[in-house]
């Protein structure tokens, strides 16, 4: 028997005694099987037979099989993916979590597969691998939101969607999620195209109103010329009225400009309480403060918050004494101004209006003045606090938070 067909054995029968015997006989036993592009690797046979243990012993060897793809175009990952082995699966992600980027057949990643299936445990340890994966497209042009959708994997989808593409907090997260959710593939569809056009699919009304409320674009055309909006009103039946009400359930914050604006445009459109409701889901200002803070160095956001934390002690020193300052003393109901004597006119004075009453302690500014000023301060105000409360938040080292209080 050779050398090759005694390290297939032990592969597959998960004997690590074995694979070190074969070892001390030929030391570039595993050497020449790295040599070949595309084989079976040991490492393949283990993680498709689910002895983890060998394969632990294998990547610690030669971790280059961890990216090696078989003659059927699939690299570890994706057998074990195959063998539906979690275990097996959690420990590469572990190993290097830009495994699951690893394009096999089709430029199909082991994230395309799981979304394929529906496997929310994998897709979960994805996103804790490399939430950056999201960003990998097949040869079709298909995200993995693509490739849930195709499928009817209704769950999949919404944890793709809702949890890992709006929730990621990775650099360039926002540019991303937007870019994600209007991708077109191939054949010029977005995701909803694709999710109009699944007739007889149970969960599709649930799938285009998460997309909508997510703010998916309506007016992308494929290379058919046909928008979203066009099958949707055609295929699917929906009214302009409801599309717009499951756009603006998703409006959070700006659900009343929205309202306005449709109110002004189209007068006779009226708004689902539903959509109202929902508008709560929406993100909070401080969690996408928050995102955005995370992805800052730790010297800017320092930096930020030395300033923020200036302009905060300032803007308190103004509000304790506003411009023009405080009178310094009581009026006098008895008093009269005496304007300048001109030398033609007679010596006699001239009075003046006598100014308002005020009283020692009070601002020299008008009432109107100092209202619009405070109003104005308390919008700044809450803007700082909020960038602050953020910065702080994000800090895992606790120098901001030292800074903060050696300032403040």
């Amino acid at each position: 028997m050779s050398m090759d067909q005694r390290l297939t054995e032990a592969a597959q029968a998960g004997d690590v005694d074995a694979l070190y015997a074969l070892i001390r006989e030929d030391a570039c036993v595993l050497e020449r099987v790295d040599v070949v592009p595309f084989v079976d690797s040991p490492l393949h046979i283990a993680a498709s037979a689910g002895h983890i243990h060998f394969a632990m012993e294998i990547v610690n060897l030669k971790a280059s099989f961890t990216r090696k793809l078989n003659p059927d175009g699939f690299s570890p990952m994706h057998c074990a993916l195959q063998n539906k082995d979690m275990l097996m699966v959690k420990w590469l992600i572990d190993v290097d979590g830009n495994l699951v980027r690893v394009k096999g057949k089709g430029g199909c990643t082991p994230l395309h597969y799981a979304a394929e299936q529906g496997n929310l445990s994998i897709l979960r340890e994805c996103y804790k691998g490399c939430p950056e994966s999201i960003k990998d497209v097949t040869f079709q042009g298909d995200t993995a939101l693509h490739v849930a959708v195709k499928n009817h994997q209704k769950d999949a989808f919404e944890f793709l969607l809702m949890e890992w593409l709006r929730q990621s907090e990775f650099e360039d997260a926002d540019f991303w999620e937007r870019e994600i959710l209007n991708w077109k593939n191939e054949e010029g569809k977005t995701v909803l195209h694709i999710a109009a056009s699944e007739n007889g699919w149970n969960d599709q009304h649930q799938v285009l109103e998460m997309l909508l409320r997510c703010h998916a674009r309506t007016d992308i055309k494929d290379h058919n010329g046909l928008t979203a909006e066009e099958i949707l009103k055609g295929q699917v039946r929906l009214t302009e009225r409801e599309i717009w009400n499951m756009q603006a359930a998703g409006a959070g914050i700006l659900f009343p400009l929205m309202l306005l604006y449709r109110s002004l445009t189209c007068p006779r459109h009226s708004v689902l309480p539903k959509a109202q409701k929902s508008r709560s889901k929406s993100r909070s200002l401080l969690w996408k403060l928050r995102r955005r803070s995370l992805r800052k160095s730790c010297d800017r956001r320092n930096i930020e918050l030395l300033v923020d934390t200036l302009i905060l002690t300032a803007m308190y020193q103004a509000s304790l004494s506003p411009p023009g300052g405080l009178w310094q003393g009581n009026s006098n109901k008895d008093f009269v101004w005496h304007g300048h004597v001109s030398a033609t006119m007679p010596t006699s004075p001239s009075p003046f209006p006598a100014p308002p009453r005020h009283y020692a302690g009070k601002s020299v500014m008008t009432t109107d003045a100092l209202l619009v000023f405070y109003i104005f301060y308390a919008g700044l105000f809450l803007l700082t606090a909020l960038r602050t409360m953020a910065n702080l938040i994000n800090d895992g080292s606790g120098l901001s938070f030292t800074i903060f209080l050696s300032v403040g």
